[in-house]
């Protein structure tokens, strides 16, 4: 089965924090998650995986894109949704979405506008007026217009996670969408990375 993410040796230090040799392929249809203690280094591998952080070495591939080598192509093919609004607060949606989908070629404004009307969400009101679950919907439906092949959360949309037990998950009105496929997790133990497919 072909990877839509490998990550080969990676190792990412920020201010006394260290993720050493971090291995991982995610096949194409299964949904992966991280699981593990605040502080782990759960949003720093997904950092690195978006390329907010560079990495000191290793590698992360997109499919057959390498991420350091080739930004603009491996970008394409994911959408990320961060834990918290990651949209300037006091802007409207409507504008958010006309500054956005101009740099995105595959960005469907009428998907977009659906999607706002599936989570009765107003796009003419200031995003930091919508509750927090209201801005996490705001914020998928930027990257469902998208029709990314590669979705990362950042712990938004997960709703009931018990670390300890095998869990079943919902996705804040998008259950069908994203838990239709295989479940598999990544541990992120306090000092160390296992993996599970």
């Amino acid at each position: 089965m072909e990877n839509a993410i490998t990550v080969k040796d990676l190792n990412v230090k920020l201010n006394g924090f260290e993720l050493k040799d971090i291995n991982l392929e995610i096949p194409k249809g299964v949904v992966a998650g991280l699981i593990g203690r605040n502080g782990a280094g759960k949003t720093t591998l997904i950092n690195a995986l978006t390329d907010i952080y560079i990495p000191e070495g290793g590698s992360i591939m997109y499919g057959d894109y390498e991420l350091a080598r080739e930004p603009e192509k491996a970008k394409a093919g994911f959408g990320v949704c961060y834990d918290s609004l990651f949209y300037p607060p006091n802007y409207k949606a409507e504008k958010i979405v006309r500054l956005v989908a101009p740099f995105y070629a595959d960005f469907d404004m009428d998907k977009w506008e659906s999607l706002m009307d599936r989570f009765g969400l107003d796009k003419r009101k200031k995003v930091g007026q919508y509750s927090k679950g209201m801005q996490m919907k705001f914020m998928l439906t930027m990257v469902f217009a998208r029709d990314p092949k590669v979705l990362i959360l950042d712990a938004c949309v997960i709703i009931g996670l018990n670390q300890r037990k095998p869990y079943k998950s919902r996705v804040a009105g998008l259950s069908p969408i994203i838990l239709d496929r295989k479940i598999g997790t990544l541990t992120l133990p306090d000092d160390y990375l296992c993996s599970a497919a």
